[in-house]
Protein backbone atom coordinates (compact mmCIF):
# COMPACT_ATOMS: atom_id res chain seq x y z
CA UNK A 1 0.00 0.00 0.00
CA UNK A 2 1.25 2.86 -1.06
CA UNK A 3 2.59 5.57 1.84
CA UNK A 4 1.68 3.22 4.56
CA UNK A 5 3.92 2.71 7.53
CA UNK A 6 4.31 0.00 9.78
CA UNK A 7 5.45 1.11 13.30
CA UNK A 8 6.43 -2.40 15.28
CA UNK A 9 9.39 -1.08 17.43
CA UNK A 10 9.72 1.25 19.72
CA UNK A 11 12.79 2.32 20.95
CA UNK A 12 14.12 4.73 23.77
CA UNK A 13 17.92 3.37 25.08
CA UNK A 14 17.66 0.21 26.13
CA UNK A 15 13.91 0.21 26.65
CA UNK A 16 11.92 -1.59 23.26
CA UNK A 17 8.42 -2.04 22.92
CA UNK A 18 7.12 -4.54 19.82
CA UNK A 19 4.03 -3.89 18.53
CA UNK A 20 2.79 -6.94 16.16
CA UNK A 21 -0.67 -7.62 14.69
CA UNK A 22 -0.63 -11.19 15.67
CA UNK A 23 1.76 -13.94 17.82
CA UNK A 24 2.60 -15.08 14.80
CA UNK A 25 4.53 -12.05 13.69
CA UNK A 26 5.50 -11.25 17.48
CA UNK A 27 7.54 -15.05 16.84
CA UNK A 28 8.99 -13.85 14.20
CA UNK A 29 10.10 -10.10 14.76
CA UNK A 30 11.28 -11.81 18.61
CA UNK A 31 13.20 -14.73 16.04
CA UNK A 32 14.80 -11.71 14.30
CA UNK A 33 15.64 -9.51 17.28
CA UNK A 34 17.46 -12.49 18.92
CA UNK A 35 19.73 -13.00 15.96
CA UNK A 36 20.58 -9.57 15.71
CA UNK A 37 21.24 -9.19 19.37
CA UNK A 38 23.34 -12.51 19.38
CA UNK A 39 25.67 -11.21 16.74
CA UNK A 40 26.27 -7.63 18.64
CA UNK A 41 26.67 -9.84 21.54
CA UNK A 42 23.57 -8.06 23.45
CA UNK A 43 21.46 -10.04 25.95
CA UNK A 44 17.91 -10.23 26.01
CA UNK A 45 16.43 -10.43 29.28
CA UNK A 46 13.49 -12.07 29.35
CA UNK A 47 12.26 -11.70 33.11
CA UNK A 48 11.89 -8.28 32.42
CA UNK A 49 9.42 -8.49 29.59
CA UNK A 50 6.13 -8.46 29.59
CA UNK A 51 3.06 -9.37 27.19
CA UNK A 52 -0.06 -7.08 26.58
CA UNK A 53 -2.29 -8.62 24.45
CA UNK A 54 -4.77 -5.55 22.92
CA UNK A 55 -8.41 -7.24 23.32
CA UNK A 56 -11.80 -5.84 24.33
CA UNK A 57 -11.96 -8.47 26.71
CA UNK A 58 -9.36 -9.35 29.74
CA UNK A 59 -6.48 -12.43 28.91
CA UNK A 60 -7.15 -14.65 31.68
CA UNK A 61 -3.37 -16.76 30.85
CA UNK A 62 -0.97 -16.05 33.15
CA UNK A 63 2.12 -16.69 30.85
CA UNK A 64 2.76 -17.17 27.17
CA UNK A 65 5.52 -18.90 25.16
CA UNK A 66 6.82 -17.44 22.21
CA UNK A 67 9.93 -18.05 20.27
CA UNK A 68 10.79 -20.22 22.95
CA UNK A 69 10.52 -17.56 25.33
CA UNK A 70 8.17 -17.49 27.97
CA UNK A 71 6.31 -14.21 28.90
CA UNK A 72 4.38 -12.78 31.98
CA UNK A 73 0.84 -11.77 30.20
CA UNK A 74 -0.67 -8.50 31.60
CA UNK A 75 -3.82 -6.27 31.30
CA UNK A 76 -1.11 -3.01 31.13
CA UNK A 77 2.21 -2.09 30.52
CA UNK A 78 4.07 0.96 32.08
CA UNK A 79 6.41 2.15 29.21
CA UNK A 80 7.91 5.78 29.94
CA UNK A 81 5.75 6.71 32.56
CA UNK A 82 2.22 6.05 30.58
CA UNK A 83 0.01 2.92 31.39
CA UNK A 84 -1.29 1.42 28.22
CA UNK A 85 -4.18 -1.34 29.02
CA UNK A 86 -5.41 -4.31 27.07
CA UNK A 87 -8.44 -2.25 25.98
CA UNK A 88 -6.34 1.06 24.79
CA UNK A 89 -8.47 3.37 27.80
CA UNK A 90 -6.00 6.20 29.47
CA UNK A 91 -8.48 5.70 32.69
CA UNK A 92 -4.99 4.06 34.40
CA UNK A 93 -2.95 6.70 33.33
CA UNK A 94 -4.99 9.61 33.75
CA UNK A 95 -5.25 8.60 37.15
CA UNK A 96 -1.95 7.51 37.84
CA UNK A 97 -1.37 11.33 37.19
CA UNK A 98 -3.93 12.84 38.88
CA UNK A 99 -2.93 11.20 42.02
CA UNK A 100 0.82 12.14 41.66
CA UNK A 101 -0.21 15.91 41.38
CA UNK A 102 -2.15 15.26 44.35
CA UNK A 103 0.85 14.05 46.26
CA UNK A 104 3.34 16.78 44.74
CA UNK A 105 0.96 19.54 45.86
CA UNK A 106 0.37 17.98 49.16
CA UNK A 107 4.07 17.51 49.53
CA UNK A 108 4.89 21.46 48.27
CA UNK A 109 2.11 22.27 50.84
CA UNK A 110 3.84 20.41 53.29
CA UNK A 111 7.11 21.87 52.80
CA UNK A 112 5.93 25.72 52.90
CA UNK A 113 4.58 24.79 56.42
CA UNK A 114 8.31 23.66 57.93
CA UNK A 115 9.32 27.32 55.94
CA UNK A 116 6.99 29.58 57.97
CA UNK A 117 5.26 28.92 61.61
CA UNK A 118 2.02 30.36 60.48
CA UNK A 119 1.57 29.54 56.38
CA UNK A 120 -0.58 31.55 54.20
CA UNK A 121 -1.97 28.47 53.09
CA UNK A 122 -3.89 26.08 55.15
CA UNK A 123 -5.37 23.59 53.35
CA UNK A 124 -4.15 20.71 51.40
CA UNK A 125 -5.50 19.09 47.96
CA UNK A 126 -8.28 16.63 47.22
CA UNK A 127 -10.16 15.50 44.39
CA UNK A 128 -12.96 13.55 44.97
Amino acid sequence: MKGAVFLGLIAYADDHVLLMPSLHALESSLNLIMTFAKHLNLSFNPSKSILVKFHNKRFVSSVITVANITFDVRNSANYLGNITSYNLKDNETISSLRNNAIWRGNATIQGLKTCHPNPVCGFEIQIA
